[in-house]
């Protein structure tokens, strides 16, 4: 099975207070989205990846592209005003592919994704319609009612925090897509919750990830992640090669 790579650099970074966009920062001397693709590159399970971004960013990718020689970053298509509407531009430039096809959609700013839990997550498609990334929660939470008063505390133990990439079927999330996108009601926080509301039949399965495939949201976020690319730099696990080493 053909297995393509959507990673979503489309984000403003407003939460983050930055006038350029999180996934283009830079943290010890590289771009943060360059991880990102440099693990996706690396990853033998991926055949191709395609940058869904901003119109204006489209020339800086393609830039980084022939900068790190990414071979796989066949194609960069301009993303939407939200998630959804990204995913769904990248799901419609892939129509004319097999419904065989994996996609796989992951967030620009998850740079610390490993080679090896990339592949996991591919090889886990052989048995399952779909499969995700997710640890679980550790914290207590809490359901909260419209005065901000606790409502409800779920069971710990059936919770977890949702991570990417999250994979597909291109044929199933397409179609979901096309139904969630005729539901105005419906609004979407990732690609799972879409699958999930317009094709209930489809199981996913979650594939247990790391607490270091943090998402970049704050400032303080930056100050973690040159913490690990620095305390990671020496460190190379020839089975689950990490972005972390200075190969790139």
């Amino acid at each position: 099975m053909k297995t393509i790579a959507i990673i979503l650099a489309a984000g403003s970074g407003r939460r983050l207070g930055s006038d350029l966009p999180k996934q283009f920062l830079e943290v010890e001397g590289r771009q943060v989205i360059e991880y990102t693709l440099y693990a996706f590159e690396k990853c033998a399970a991926v055949d191709e990846i395609c940058v869904v971004t901003h119109q204006h960013h489209i020339p800086e990718i393609k830039s980084i592209a022939i900068r790190n020689g990414f071979h796989k970053l066949r194609d960069v298509i301009t993303g939407g005003a939200d998630r959804f509407s990204s995913s769904r531009a990248a799901l419609e430039f892939y129509a004319n592919e097999s419904p065989e096809t994996i996609i796989m959609f992951h967030d620009s700013v998850r740079p610390l994704i490993a080679p090896g839990t990339i592949e996991e997550c591919v090889k886990e498609m052989e048995c399952h319609d779909a499969v995700a990334l997710g640890t679980p929660s550790t914290d207590t939470i809490w359901v909260l009612d419209s005065q901000t008063n606790i409502r409800e505390i779920p069971p710990r133990g059936n919770l977890y925090n949702a991570q990417t990439p999250q994979c597909f079927r291109l044929g199933q999330i397409s179609e979901a897509y096309s139904r969630a996108a005729a539901d105005s009601g419906f609004v979407a926080t990732d690609d799972c919750g879409v699958l999930l509301r317009y094709a209930p039949k489809c199981k996913i399965h979650v594939v247990k990830g790391s607490a270091d495939n943090l998402k970049i949201t704050y400032k303080e976020d930056l100050s973690l992640l040159a913490t690990l690319l620095k305390s990671r730099s020496l460190v190379h696990d020839k089975q689950d090669e990490s972005i972390l080493s200075n190969k790139i």
